[in-house]
């Protein structure tokens, strides 16, 4: 007669499979950034250019050159909307994608985010926001480049992501969290005055770990935070 498992052994042994599945699906996923990563890194060195969708689009164009990157590597997913979010979400994996186009030179240390607060993870999926830039001054022209600053393409992710070993570390950026929360916003009708509405935060002083990643083939430096 075969053995038999007991009940917390069967239950333990279940706990185990789903674990070991989690795990393998994550390395699936880290498998598919990896491979996006590679994939734009591939589209930026041979010049494959943005799409001006009009004179006044400051999303749309670089949003479908990431499409592009996704379709070049067969990925599928859901057409993106103009309300929806994130942008692209992936049908075979748990995993979104926000894009930001922004110009350069120009600003260097924030985006607009107005249709959602950013955040790792909605719906199930996890989120990656992917930034491209482009030349400020490219108005008039239908197409134009991503702009590469001094081939810095770059992944970042929490340390404990396993790259495909077409990806080498290429430096580690450290977020402490603050110790207040913003909560809310008010606004003053009278001075047209906004003010933060802050609360402690639990977790004030935790750190959170990031591992920057670049294509083995990257000549850039190493990267790290700027300092204030």
């Amino acid at each position: 007669e075969a053995p038999r498992l007991s009940g917390k052994m069967q239950q333990g042994a279940r706990r185990d499979a789903k674990m070991n599945d989690a795990e393998t699906k994550g390395n699936d996923m880290d498998a598919v950034i990896s491979h996006i990563l590679a994939e734009c890194v591939r589209a930026v060195e041979a010049v494959v250019k943005i799409s001006r969708v009009s004179t006044t689009d400051k999303e749309f164009s670089f949003q479908n050159w990431f499409g592009d990157r996704l379709k070049a590597i067969s990925l599928n997913f859901d057409e993106p909307s103009r309300n929806a979010y994130p942008d692209f979400r992936l049908v075979d994996y748990p995993l979104g994608f926000e894009t930001k186009g922004l110009g350069f030179p120009g600003r260097g240390a924030n985006y607009d985010c107005n249709s959602q607060v950013p955040t790792g993870c909605h719906n199930g999926r996890q989120i990656y926001y992917v930034f491209g830039r482009y030349p400020a001054s490219t108005m008039n022209e239908a197409e134009y480049p991503v702009y590469d600053t001094e081939r810095q393409v770059s992944l970042i992710v929490p340390e404990d992501f396993h790259p495909e070993t077409t990806l080498r570390l290429r430096g580690k950026v450290v977020r402490t969290e603050a110790d207040k929360l913003i909560r809310g916003y008010t606004f003053n009708l009278k001075t047209h005055k906004l003010a933060p509405v802050c609360e402690s935060n639990p977790n004030a002083g935790k750190r959170h770990v990031f591992s920057v990643y670049q294509t083995a083939s990257s000549t850039g430096p190493e990267v790290s935070l700027r300092q204030k």
